[in-house]
Order: structure tokens, then sequence, then C-alpha cells
């Protein structure tokens, strides 16, 4: 059983001993989730990454870091670089739709489609 339909999670907390105190509690452990798959960023839903991209899905999440030549997200307060990538994401689906031989960009919530972000009124 492999990577591809899960993800695993990775705890690291640290402990008090003779040698070493740990320091304030809220950074005392360290988590780590990695598979083979596109795993929502936790801020997705309460900043710009929703205003700019809409809901979440891996299929979109895929497309976006295609059509932008990216590996991650840039910075959600960067409200230029975020209007930038979602012009180009919009640009690239159109693109993408027109192609003869494609059938139209689809995940699970239906027909991917990508709002038009101005970047005013951010979450950061």
């Amino acid at each position: 059983e492999g990577l591809k339909d899960r993800s695993v999670r990775l705890e690291i907390e640290v402990k008090e001993n003779e040698n070493f105190k740990p320091g304030y509690d809220r950074n005392r452990k360290a988590i780590f989730i990695w598979g083979d798959m596109f795993l929502k960023p936790d801020i997705w839903d309460k900043s710009n990454y929703k205003n700019a991209f809409g809901d979440f899905t891996e299929t979109r999440y895929a497309f976006i870091l295609q059509a932008c030549h990216i590996t991650e997200l840039p910075d959600p307060a960067d409200l230029a670089m975020l209007g930038y990538y979602n012009a180009m994401v919009r640009k690239a689906l159109l693109d993408y739709n027109a192609t003869p031989g494609n059938t139209p960009l689809t995940d699970e919530l239906g027909p991917v489609a990508f709002p038009i972000y101005t970047g005013i009124g951010g979450n950061g």
C-alpha cells in the first residue's frame, strides 16, 4: 500500500529534560504531513487563496501550479502576486477548454472555474 490515495502524519514534540527546556508551548510540536497527492493548505478557506482561486480541490490546485509554473503558492498576503497568478490561471483554463480534443476541465465539484480576483478586500 502506498501514498497514492492517503497521507501520513509525523508529529515531533519537544520534551523537557535535564539539559533542555522547550520554551513556549505553542512551538513545542512540529507536524509533517505528506503523500502522493495535493493536500489543502490549512489557511486556504480563511485567506486570499480562496478569494483568488475558489474552493480547493486537488484538480484545481494541480492546474494552478502547472499553469503558473510554480511548485507552491505565494504568500496569501501578496495581493499583487495572487492577482497575477489568478489572471494566468484563468487564461490557461480558457486556453485548455478551447483546445480541440480537450474535454473541459472538471473536478468533483463540477466544471472548474476561477473567480476574477482584484486583490481588493484581501484577508492576508
